[in-house]
C-alpha cells in the first residue's frame, strides 16, 4: 500500500509542511519543504515518495541552550565574533562602529520581545511577526525596521553554514516597505540665531558653518584634510563611512566659498595647529578617524534647543544635519540658479533628486507665494454672488 501525505500551511505566508501518513500504523511524519508555494511543495513531497524522507534536522546543543538574544549579541562582537575574522580572511574590512550598532539594535528591539527565548525556537514566520512589530506597533521608520531585520538574518545565515541551525525559510522574513520621513528645514531666523551663539565646540561650530555654506554631507566634511581647503573653494574628494570612501556619487567636485569663510578655516587651522597637509580638518579621538559624527549631531541639537526648538519639536519637523542640504537646494533654486549648476555644487546626478531636496516650503516662500497671488489677483469681486446653474 502506497504512503500518502496531505499538505499543511500553519500561518499565511508560511513555509508549507507535507505530513506523510504510514498506511499500516497510520503515524504521521512531518517535513517542511521551504516553501510557500504549492506547486513547489506538491513537487518535493512527490520526489520523497519516490526517493525516501529525508532525515529530520538535527538541532545542535548551541541552539538549544542559548537565547536568540544572546546569540545575537555575541555574534556581533567585533573582537570574539568568528564571522569578522572570516570577513578579514577574505579581504574585507570589519568597522567596530557597524557591529556596535548591531549590538545596540539587539539590546533595544530584540531583547524586550524575545526575553528568554532559544535560538533553536526562531523560525522565518518568528522573525516575520517581529518584524511587523516594529513597523505596525512601535511605528519605526522603514529603515530602521530594516537594519533590525538584516541585524539578526546575517546572524542567522552564518549560523546555517556553521551548523548551528539546520533550516530557516529566509524568503519569509520580509523588507518593510513606506516612505522615509521627510527631512524639514530651518527658517532663516533660526539660521541666524544658530550664528549668534556661542558653540560648545569649535569642531562642531565649523562643521555647521561649511554644511549651510556648501551644502556638503555629513561624511563629506568629516572627511575633510586641510589639503582640500583652497581661497575660495573646498575640494570634496572623499567621505566618511566607517573607513575613507570615494563621494557618494564616486566623482570628485569642488565646492566656491567665500572669503570670509575661508578665513574662519584658516584661524580654525591655526588654532588647532595643524601642520600637515594630510591632516584631518576634523580629527577625532582615535588617530587616522575623524571626529564622532553622533557628537556634531549632538551639538547641533543642543544649538537647536538653545533658540527654543527641543528634542519634541525637531523631530515633529524632521530637523536633522542633513536638512542643510536640503536648505540650499532650495535656495539655489528659489534664487534662480541654473539647476544643472545647483547639481554640480551638491553632487546629484540626477535632476529628480535636486528637485525633491528644493521642494521644501518656508515661512520666506510662503509669503512670496502669497504676495505672487495677490499681484495676480487684479480683478474685483463681483458685488452680488455669481448665481449657480445647474447643468440640463
Amino acid at each position: 500500500m502506497r504512503q500518502s501525505y496531505y499538505l499543511r500551511q500553519r500561518k499565511i505566508n508560511g513555509s508549507i509542511h507535507a505530513i506523510f501518513i504510514d498506511p499500516l500504523t497510520g503515524k504521521q511524519t512531518d517535513r517542511t519543504t521551504g516553501t510557500n508555494d504549492e506547486k513547489k511543495a506538491h513537487a518535493i513531497a512527490q520526489g520523497w515518495l519516490a526517493n525516501g524522507l529525508p532525515d529530520k534536522p538535527h538541532t545542535s546543543s548551541v541552539a538549544k541552550t542559548t537565547t536568540f538574544c544572546d546569540f545575537l549579541h555575541k555574534f556581533w562582537d567585533f573582537n570574539t565574533s568568528g564571522y569578522f575574522r572570516e570577513l578579514e580572511t577574505m579581504g574585507k574590512e570589519p568597522h567596530l562602529e557597524h557591529a556596535q550598532e548591531m549590538q545596540i539594535m539587539v539590546e533595544r528591539y530584540y531583547r524586550s520581545y524575545f526575553k528568554n527565548k532559544l535560538l533553536c525556537q526562531i523560525d522565518g514566520e518568528t522573525l516575520q511577526e517581529f518584524i511587523v512589530y516594529l513597523r505596525m506597533e512601535r511605528q519605526l521608520a522603514a529603515s530602521t525596521v530594516n537594519s533590525a531585520r538584516n541585524t539578526a538574518l546575517v546572524a542567522l545565515r552564518y549560523a546555517k553554514r556553521k551548523k548551528i541551525i539546520q533550516y530557516f525559510d529566509f524568503d519569509n522574513v520580509l523588507r518593510a516597505g513606506g516612505k522615509s520621513k521627510a527631512r524639514g528645514i530651518l527658517e532663516k531666523d533660526e539660521v541666524e540665531k544658530l550664528f549668534d551663539l556661542n558653540w560648545p565646540n569649535n569642531r562642531s561650530r565649523l562643521a555647521f558653518l561649511i554644511a549651510f555654506y556648501t551644502g556638503m554631507r555629513m561624511g563629506e566634511i568629516r572627511a575633510l584634510k586641510v589639503c582640500d581647503i583652497h581661497e575660495n573653494r573646498i575640494s570634496i574628494e572623499h567621505s566618511w563611512r566607517r573607513k575613507l570612501k570615494s563621494t557618494k556619487n564616486m566623482e570628485s567636485r569642488d565646492v566656491p566659498i567665500l572669503p570670509w569663510l575661508y578665513n574662519e578655516i584658516m584661524s580654525y587651522i591655526r588654532q588647532m595647529e595643524f601642520l600637515k597637509l594630510d591632516s584631518l580638518l576634523f580629527p577625532g579621538k582615535i588617530p587616522g578617524q575623524p571626529y564622532d559624527n553622533a557628537k556634531i549631531r549632538k551639538d547641533f541639537y543642543k544649538m537647536l534647543n538653545e533658540i527654543g526648538i527641543d528634542d519634541e519639536i525637531r523631530k515633529k519637523r524632521g530637523l536633522v544635519f542633513h536638512g542643510f542640504r536640503h536648505l540650499m537646494a532650495k535656495n539655489l533654486s528659489e534664487k534662480g540658479t541654473n539647476k544643472a549648476i545647483g547639481m554640480k555644487i551638491l553632487g546629484h546626478k540626477t535632476s529628480r533628486i535636486f528637485d525633491h531636496y528644493a521642494s521644501h516650503v518656508d515661512k520666506e516662500t510662503f509669503n512670496q507665494m502669497a504676495e505672487a497671488i495677490e499681484k495676480v489677483s487684479q480683478y474685483k469681486m463681483p458685488k452680488e454672488p455669481i448665481p449657480f446653474r445647474g447643468v440640463v
